[in-house]
């Protein structure tokens, strides 16, 4: 019979979980498509930071970044509005959502093609003030390229992609 060479099975698993956050990705970007829609005709801007943006910023495929949500930033007076059109899309708040104590975040989940995605709204980059003065909304957004080329929304310039993303990790770990 013919003998596989070592690593042969680790290559499998390393493909198909390529395929599975691929299409996990894809789920992802078809959702916030059609949630990219409604923040725009309410004239909401949004940056998606964290995991997405990196995954775009940073990574050959989109797919090779494995992420379980996507996080937006918006501007703090938009949150009531947000919430709203969040609520008419059909997302759903999760009931008990500790971060929204600790951090100025909230979790929303909607069923969408037989998946579960999951979107973090944040209104402030860290209940820390000195990651959120360091990088203001505004400067983010000025900065900021186009996240898809479908969606309203915009994802931080590769540098502050990741300064938020180090920022976060480390906020995460002095919790």
């Amino acid at each position: 019979g013919g003998s596989r060479p070592p690593g042969h099975r680790i290559g499998q698993v390393a493909r198909a979980e390529h395929a599975r956050t691929a299409m996990l990705d894809a789920l992802h970007r078809v959702a916030l498509s059609e949630l990219s829609d409604a923040f725009a005709d309410a004239a909401i801007p949004g940056l998606v930071i964290k995991g997405a943006a990196l995954a775009l910023s940073h990574y050959p495929s989109p797919g090779l970044r494995p992420r379980v949500d996507t996080d937006l930033l918006i501007q703090p007076a938009q949150q009531t509005r947000s919430h709203k059109i969040l609520l008419d899309a059909h997302w759903q708040p999760l009931a008990s959502n500790f971060s929204a104590v600790v951090l100025p975040e909230r979790t929303y989940q909607k069923r969408f093609s037989g998946a579960v995605i999951s979107l973090d709204l944040h209104w402030a980059l860290s209940a820390r003030p000195v990651l959120t003065r360091a990088l203001p909304f505004e400067r983010l957004y000025t900065d900021s390229v186009v996240f898809d080329q479908s969606h309203h929304w915009r994802t931080p310039c590769a540098v502050d992609a990741l300064l938020i993303a180090a920022g976060s990790g480390a906020l995460y770990l002095a919790l």
